[in-house]
């Protein structure tokens, strides 16, 4: 407030001090936002141009991170949180088979734990390509495996093969039918 507002708004953009959210009540009062870092340079500019600066609140991230810092135990909770999410979230918790019709299933999954494969391993001991080649090789009647992880589930998707068709012996005489 006072009576010289345009001299310390013209102080201010000398000095490159940027505000937001200029509004002017009256003649005499104006309220503005400035950055945290630049409230020195404003008080010096408003003590030149005979001007009183009263600050009406304190918001924004550094103000907020100032008073999070304070509470350490909240702060190291938050922490420790996230880093248990993270930690967890790099784990296998369920394996999952889709795509079989004929086969069981519960075959793939047990051949599945006998590679070491299952709820509680990191995903990181788990080549999946790897892995997808070694199923088809234990499993000749599937034409194609794709295994993806899906959050923190294994999903193991499997497509049966055809069955081959009776091949004809070409040495016994038949009928050509045109």
């Amino acid at each position: 407030s006072g009576l010289s507002l345009e001299k310390m708004l013209n102080l201010m953009g000398v000095e490159g001090i940027r505000i937001w959210g200029v509004k002017r009540p009256s003649h005499t009062v104006m309220t503005a936002k400035v950055g945290k870092g630049r409230l020195e340079a404003l008080l010096d500019a408003a003590s030149r141009s005979r001007c009183k600066v009263e600050i009406l609140g304190r918001r924004g991230l550094p103000y907020l991170w100032q008073n999070l810092l304070k509470r350490k135990v909240l702060v190291f909770g938050v922490a420790l949180f996230v880093a248990a999410l993270i930690f967890l979230s790099s784990f296998i918790w369920d394996v999952e088979v889709v795509g079989t019709e004929k086969l069981d299933p519960a075959g793939i999954m047990d051949y599945l734990n006998s590679q070491n494969v299952k709820p509680g391993i990191r995903q990181s001991e788990v080549d999946f390509h790897v892995l997808a080649d070694d199923i088809l090789g234990a499993f000749p009647e599937l034409s194609w495996v794709g295994i993806s992880m899906k959050g923190m589930r294994l999903h193991v998707e499997v497509v049966e093969g055809e069955p081959k068709p009776e091949m004809i012996d070409e040495s016994v005489p038949a009928d050509i039918v045109a």
